[in-house]
């Protein structure tokens, strides 16, 4: 017999017990006033007894559900479908009421803002109630222990791959010229393809190689994609002209982890090619030491959040001018909705700040007084087309993205 099943026995039998006493001290209590207090404390002693043995198994199965339960993939999936068509409704309702207010009257819009307002806050609540359910279905645990089983898990497969056992000449290898000249966000995406011009010292001066024992072609016949692909050394080109493109482009992930991942992660690719990027842009000694005395500095603490303004070149040629209010209209959307999620908790509203344009920085300063705001104006003018490929820009690049991936 498990332990399970001794204890719901024994509180079956307290159960029994305790109604069998009240029923004996009900009659006994009319003919022998000593006798019924006699009973009255036995059946006591038996009711804390019980509340014992009940709150050591409600206990216990707490515990089990926390180590051994996993959640559905349909619950998983469920869940992030609801709090994903919260949020889009709340979007869709308020630009659709933001719109009817602008076609009413002055005074009728005083109303119509006032009932825009309300739906904005009952939206928020709703949010901040299905965004906790993740602090009370049980399952935090599996997810927190999932991301780093799956991590580690990759991690250590591109290191296998990576470093093979075998002399590099007896391996197959695809040879990456990081030869694309764009800006960091753009080479980083070429990076994942292999393709990197960014910093003049060559990617090694800051970031490890991929692969500790096997760096260099080591091959005089070299064959080009699209060629012969049974041959040993092969160049990769430019994914922008990459042919024939095989299967496992973005955005595939691996097979055999694809049902894990799916049910941990609501965008799977995402989290896949962050732990590419995890790989190939670990840091040299140096870097690390540079990251580490940052965040000592900036005493980083959650709340955070990051915003990324880009401005410059990218007005010109692919993007329109958004100013920081638009931005800021989701930074308060979050702490609003993460108040409504920690009702007792008392903080700091701060906001990370990456951007190429140093102006954005006094607004932050006269707009928003509430909030504490982090980033360098140094950093901003580094960003700018006459400097952005020297080696001092991509420091800061570097250290604005190592602070937005922790906010």
């Amino acid at each position: 017999m498990t332990n399970d099943e001794t204890s719901a026995d024994r509180i079956e039998y307290l159960n029994n017990e305790v109604e069998s006493l009240q029923i004996r001290i009900a009659q006994i209590q009319a003919y022998n006033k000593d006798q019924a207090q006699s009973s009255r404390n036995r059946c006591q002693k038996l009711e804390h007894e019980l509340k014992r043995v009940k709150h050591q198994l409600r206990r216990k199965n707490d515990s089990t559900k926390t180590l051994q339960y996993e959640p559905t993939l349909e619950y998983e999936l469920l869940r992030r479908k609801i709090e994903t068509q919260a949020r889009e409704l709340y979007y869709f309702t308020n630009h659709q009421l933001n719109k009817i207010s602008k076609k009413l009257s002055n005074e009728d819009q005083l109303t119509w803002e006032h009932i825009i307002k309300q739906f904005g806050d009952q939206s928020r609540v709703l949010q901040a109630s299905i965004r906790n359910i993740t602090k009370v279905d049980g399952y935090q645990p599996w997810r927190e222990r999932e991301q780093e089983n799956l991590s580690k898990l990759i991690q250590e497969r591109l290191t296998f791959l990576q470093n093979p056992s075998k002399p590099c000449r007896d391996v197959k290898r695809f040879v990456c010229e990081l030869n694309k000249n764009c800006g960091f966000g753009c080479e980083i995406h070429h990076v994942t393809c292999c393709n990197w011009t960014y910093n003049p010292g060559g990617f090694g001066e800051i970031f490890q190689y991929p692969s500790h024992n096997c760096t260099e072609s080591m091959g005089a016949d070299m064959s080009y994609w699209g060629s012969r692909l049974e041959d040993y050394v092969i160049q990769i080109p430019l994914i922008d002209i990459l042919k024939p493109r095989p299967k496992f482009l973005p955005m595939a992930i691996p097979e055999d982890i694809s049902d894990r991942l799916i049910r941990l992660h609501g965008n799977p690719f995402v989290w896949f090619t962050g732990q590419l990027l995890k790989y190939l842009l670990r840091p040299q000694p140096w870097l690390a030491e540079f990251m580490k005395k940052k965040y000592e500095a900036i005493k980083f603490k959650t709340p955070f959040v990051g915003i990324h303004i880009r401005r410059t070149d990218k007005l010109d040629v692919e993007a329109k001018y958004h100013d920081l209010s638009e931005y800021m209209k989701h930074v308060e959307d979050f702490y609003i909705i993460y108040q409504y999620q920690n009702p007792d908790l008392k903080f700091t509203k701060r906001v990370y700040l990456a951007t190429d344009d140093p102006s954005v920085f006094n607004d932050t300063r006269t707009k928003y007084p509430d909030y504490v705001f982090y980033g360098d104006t140094a950093v901003a003018e580094s960003a700018q087309m006459n400097s952005r490929f020297r080696a001092g820009s991509l420091k800061g690049v570097l250290l604005d993205l190592h602070f937005l991936s922790l906010c």
